[in-house]
């Protein structure tokens, strides 16, 4: 009954039976009748059985409930002062991450850092991740990087990725590449790429210091103007590369407008071209105009036929 107010079931019984004087052992536990005078519940009495006297509940029990009610309140205020410290740190880091996010660059000094701000960033975006992958990485920086491309495909980002043609005859690029590719994401390959870049929502982007060596450190930048140049960038690089396992050989027809023409002999639409191709409606038209520029048709039909005899479709 009293255990909440510090006394045991054992002692309990002997503050009964004192008070209600009903029998008890010859002897009490020494440890006992401490615990019950120090609480305040048995006094000394000689004359008394046993030597000692239970003190009326309504003294004795009351006193140990405020004692209790007095602990409690400062536990609560206690509580409340944590909350509100906790309160305060989080409003400034708040106010230190929303300053430090307004500046237009931010320099990153190693490969540790790069890695905590771009893992930060793609945990923050909200539609897509685009990147530039230039560095080679060895088998233990594919298997680990797998939970976080897991993580961003499952929150339903759209995941575009450029790598230079290299990895495609390593092992264990390929294998992971295959697995990136077979849980949604989009991977096309160039012979080569001018920068290492992550590009976050069209609103900022981290780019390394060096295009081979991400150890090197990276600036993150959210300047509008230069966003939109790395990821018109980017889109131009994308229209070009070629989906992973397939040749990106200057020579032939860009792999974008191949498929653009085999999509126009085949009767598709503008918009239907761009969705199955992951470019916007306007990107189709531009390159179909220049199509039409590059095979003088008039129609297309006229230029499905000249694609035809050029070998660029079949």
């Amino acid at each position: 009954m009293l255990e909440s107010l510090g006394v045991s079931a054992g002692q309990w019984q002997i503050y009964r039976g004192l008070l209600m004087e009903e029998p008890l052992p010859a002897s009490l536990p020494s440890a006992d009748v401490e615990a019950l005078l120090d609480a305040g519940l048995i006094v000394p009495s000689p004359d008394a059985a046993h030597g000692y006297r239970a003190v009326s509940p309504t003294v004795s029990i009351a006193a140990l409930v405020r004692e209790r009610e007095q602990h409690l309140a400062a536990q609560r205020r206690a509580h409340t002062a944590l909350q509100d410290a906790v309160s305060v740190f989080t409003d400034e880091y708040l106010t230190y991450r929303l300053h430090r996010d307004l500046e237009s660059l931010e320099i990153l000094s190693d490969g540790v850092a790069v890695a905590m701000r771009i893992n930060e960033l793609i945990d923050s975006a909200k539609h897509e991740a685009s990147s530039l992958v230039t560095n080679p990485m060895n088998a233990e920086m594919l298997q680990a990087a797998k939970t976080g491309d897991e993580n961003m495909l499952q929150r339903g980002l759209r995941v575009r990725s450029i790598y230079t043609d290299p990895v495609q005859h390593n092992a264990d690029s390929m294998e992971y590449l295959t697995w990136f590719a077979s849980r949604g994401a989009q991977l096309r390959c160039l012979p080569s790429l001018p920068v290492r870049m992550v590009l976050i929502d069209r609103r900022v982007a981290v780019i390394a210091s060096d295009p081979t060596t991400p150890r090197a450190g990276a600036a993150v930048i959210r300047v509008p103007g230069l966003i939109t140049a790395l990821d018109t960038l980017f889109e131009s690089l994308w229209e070009t590369a070629a989906p992973l396992g397939e040749s990106t050989d200057r020579d032939t027809l860009p792999h974008l407008e191949a498929e653009i023409l085999r999509g126009m002999a085949a009767g598709a639409k503008d918009d239907t071209l761009a969705h199955q191709l992951g470019v916007s409606v306007r990107t189709v038209r531009r390159l179909i105009t220049k199509l039409y520029d590059r095979t003088g048709a008039n129609s297309r039909f006229q230029m499905a036929v000249y694609a035809l005899r050029r070998g660029w479709i079949n």
